[in-house]
């Protein structure tokens, strides 16, 4: 495993941000945290397997990170007026606080079932039914945590109003998912590249060589 510590790397894996400005900043964010991995055989969420992983909890352990992402978000969704901000309880977490802060707004966190993904609002985050909410994850891989999101806010009677992220790593866009929300009203602030590829099970280049597997469960700390 080594961590992407020379700007040049980072650049050639963050295809873009939503403003040159913040494309800058977010660089100095994962350079200045040793967020983004690479060289080794991971196993994300998803079952998916890559060469690469960005530790979103390595960044928001720094608060000014957090306020600032947390800003870049709410300039994009304070116009929708949401109600509440929903949020999996997982790294993820501390950036819907501050967003909820930013948008004046309430945030309700969703605690995750055993295959890792959001499944039930934790106790005493219930959402009354007829509220606006926006639904916040950290990295979109295969959106199946905003798909889950978007499933338990619509059966408990709620507005989906918007989706956002922190990032996109490469294999399906927010505007592909098939969420509540209108497609305008989907937000990420980076877009990442794989490097190499994106293997399962099976069809793994890394799999079939025998290097041994490195869950992304364990590198969230």
């Amino acid at each position: 495993m080594a961590i992407v510590q020379d700007r040049t790397g980072v650049e050639e894996l963050l295809v873009r941000a939503s403003t040159p400005e913040l494309r800058n900043e977010i660089e100095q964010m994962i350079l200045r945290t040793g967020a983004l991995l690479i060289g080794d055989h991971y196993v994300l969420k998803s079952g998916y397997h890559s060469d690469q992983f960005i530790r979103f909890s390595a960044i928001v352990k720094f608060p000014t990170h957090v306020k600032r992402l947390a800003t870049a978000l709410a300039e994009k969704l304070s116009s929708l007026a949401p109600d509440c901000v929903v949020v999996p309880n997982n790294a993820a977490t501390v950036l819907g606080y501050e967003l909820a802060l930013q948008l004046h707004s309430k945030v309700a966190f969703v605690d995750l079932g055993a295959a890792g993904y959001p499944a039930r609002f934790a106790p005493n985050f219930e959402v009354p039914p007829g509220e606006r909410v926006v639904l916040l994850v950290d990295i979109v891989t295969t959106g199946q945590s905003l798909r889950c999101l978007d499933s338990l806010s619509s059966n408990a009677g709620l507005e989906v109003v918007a989706a956002a992220a922190f990032a996109e790593r490469g294999m399906t866009e927010i505007s592909q998912l098939d969420l509540s929300c209108p497609e305008e009203n989907r937000f990420v602030l980076a877009k990442f590249k794989l490097n190499h590829w994106l293997g399962i099970p099976g069809v793994c280049d890394l799999c079939s060589q025998g290097i041994p597997v490195v869950s992304s469960m364990n590198l969230q700390a």
